[in-house]
């Protein structure tokens, strides 16, 4: 299903690499701070840019939820 958009799956990689880092990076510069709100505080980011790459993927293929 992804063959034939690897753009998709660059985007989509990118923005769970940025999630992952960002956790751990945030981590180490305030490690009195809980894991999971530091988890928290990248995944709000990161779920909206994926929103966007879904609504992006689908408007690049001329096509809207109601259509699916």
């Amino acid at each position: 299903m992804m063959k034939d958009r690897p753009w998709f799956t660059f985007w989509s990689t990118l923005l769970l690499v940025i999630e992952l880092f960002g956790t751990a990076l945030l981590h180490m510069a305030y490690p009195t701070v809980s894991r999971w709100l530091l988890f928290a505080i990248v995944t709000v980011p990161v779920v909206i840019g994926y929103v966007i790459l879904a609504y992006w993927a689908m408007k690049k293929e001329k096509r809207t939820p109601a259509q699916k």
